[in-house]
């Protein structure tokens, strides 16, 4: 609907309505899985492994959309599962770790040329987030 083109737009991947939609759902798909692999340490890997499955440009969506997840958890409005979960387990001390790590997971998305395969950068966001949830 209207809110899946504005967040397809918002993240940059689509400009034309049905793109923004089917953007905004592969967004919402992926967001889904991190969580997923958060609560149950499952299935993350085979589908950022899978040959083309994540390009620079859903990388960087998924990582602002972390850094809005991370903003509404500090703001004290997280609705989604995921900043609730977010909200619920990390410690502030943690939050402001995850906000380096998003940083740098954007810095290594750009490094060089190319930068960093965006596959790896989301396996390693991934895995340090997965660490903190469990260590609170």
């Amino acid at each position: 609907g209207q809110q899946d083109q504005q967040e397809g737009r918002e993240y940059g991947l689509g400009h034309d309505d049905e793109r923004a939609q089917a953007c905004a759902q592969l967004l919402r798909e992926w967001s889904q899985a991190l969580y997923s692999f958060l609560r149950n340490g499952k299935d993350w890997f085979a589908r950022t492994g899978a040959k083309g499955a994540v390009d620079r440009p859903l990388a960087q969506a998924l990582l602002l959309h972390l850094q809005r997840e991370l903003c509404a958890v500090l703001a004290g409005r997280a609705q989604s599962e995921l900043g609730l979960l977010l909200q619920e387990r990390l410690d502030l001390s943690r939050l402001h770790r995850l906000d380096a790590a998003l940083v740098q997971a954007q810095e290594a998305l750009y490094i060089g040329n190319s930068g960093v395969n965006p596959a790896l950068v989301l396996d390693w966001l991934a895995t340090r987030l997965f660490q903190w949830l469990r260590q609170a």
